[in-house]
């Protein structure tokens, strides 16, 4: 409801957009076989997505309801069977309203990438019995995430986010980040060999090469100005360089942006209706590392495996028809349900526009990559 007695939001005031959490009975069911019942804490989450009739839900376990975690294996191929907490979510950004884009881009990657991920399964959401419409299942990317995949000590664990020169902390402290990190990107000549090793010693740059491959490729314009994440555990060693975490891609995969590449100030094809300059500093990192010749080599020869392997475009293809296939017809009752959405047949089309885009973009791309990667060999 919008009026004075709520929370503001980018200019409006609804009761929506206040963090409430109330106590509400979860029942699940795969295939009419229920398979657990627990009491729940239940909000509303997104932020402009919030506005919509169909909300994106998180839902928490806590001991006060009786149950700190659940335990069961909610996603197919991962194997983790302890959550705190899970998000029902609906398009989040994407103008489209696909649904299953951002679950679908995501996909993509899982298996193939080494930067962080979470997984996703669609499902139908009734609310006191009444039909809700389809959700994806996803786990919150946060630190209960990397306590229970990688059995880290919540405490000491640093997520950062937002510009790189000015980190914002989604959880633990920045401190390392700005004392050790930063000052080498802004003050130390990364071209030099001895000064990359001093950020190799604190940053995966694999982990981080994978994930501007993925961005870039998909051309995410709401990113690096938004949905930029990295984290590090501060007292585990397999997992004390900072790595990155992939989410929110709902402005990847348009079709009139198949032909725009910007590598920061690296690389730049067909960007002058790009708000770029505005977002300029997320590439800070890359800006400085891509001036030493064995990173921006590596980068490129990675970039030509995403091309021919992880964004195949059969590979691709197969993905997306699968996850059409979970859907099936149920799309037409949801469409019913929300009429906003686009009708079966419309919908479809707008999912092959992604597998339009891919096909073009992989063929588009790939003579880019290989040109500078022939200069960079010679240089």
């Amino acid at each position: 409801m919008i009026g004075d007695n709520g929370a503001e939001y980018a200019g409006q005031i609804a009761n929506y957009y206040q963090d409430w959490e109330f106590p509400s009975y979860l029942s699940y069911w795969e295939n009419g076989e229920k398979i657990f019942i627990d009491t729940v804490g239940f909000r509303i989450k997104g932020r402009g997505s919030r506005a919509k009739p169909n909300k994106s839900i998180g839902l928490y376990w806590r001991d006060k309801y009786g149950k700190g975690k659940l335990k069961e294996q909610i996603f197919d191929n991962y194997p983790l069977e302890e959550f705190d907490r899970l998000r029902l979510r609906t398009d989040g950004s994407d103008g489209e309203l696909t649904l299953i884009k951002d679950a679908f881009i995501t996909r993509i990657m899982e298996g193939k990438t080494l930067f962080e991920t979470v997984s996703s399964k669609i499902c139908v959401l009734y609310i006191n019995e009444q039909y809700w419409g389809l959700y994806i299942i996803r786990e919150m990317l946060n630190t209960h995430h990397f306590r229970n995949k990688y059995e880290l000590d919540r405490d000491f664990i640093d997520i950062l986010q937002g510009f790189p020169d000015y980190p914002g902390v989604d959880d633990g402290t920045a401190d390392q980040f700005v004392n050790e990190v930063l000052p080498l990107f802004l003050y130390e000549d990364l071209s030099l060999d001895q000064n990359y090793e001093k950020v190799n010693e604190l940053m995966d740059l694999d982990n981080m090469i994978d994930y501007f491959i993925a961005q870039t490729y998909i051309a995410n314009v709401d990113w690096p100005g938004s949905n930029m994440k990295w984290w590090r555990s501060q007292n585990n060693t397999e997992f004390n360089k900072w790595k990155w975490i992939f989410f929110d891609v709902d402005f990847g995969f348009v079709l009139d942006r198949k032909e725009i590449l910007w590598l920061g100030d690296y690389y730049q094809v067909g960007v002058e209706n790009i708000p770029f300059p505005q977002i300029a500093p997320g590439y800070l990192l890359f800006d400085a590392l891509m001036k030493n010749k064995t990173f921006e080599i590596k980068f490129l020869e990675r970039y030509l495996y995403f091309i021919e392997d992880v964004f195949d475009p059969t590979r691709v293809e197969d993905i997306l028809q699968e996850m059409i296939d979970e859907i099936g017809t149920e799309w037409i009752k949801h469409e019913e349900t929300w009429p906003y959405y686009k009708y079966y047949d419309l919908w479809i089309l707008i999912l092959n526009d992604m597998l339009v885009f891919n096909e073009e973009r992989n063929q588009w791309i790939k003579p880019h990559i290989e040109e500078l990667l022939e200069t960079a060999r010679e240089e």
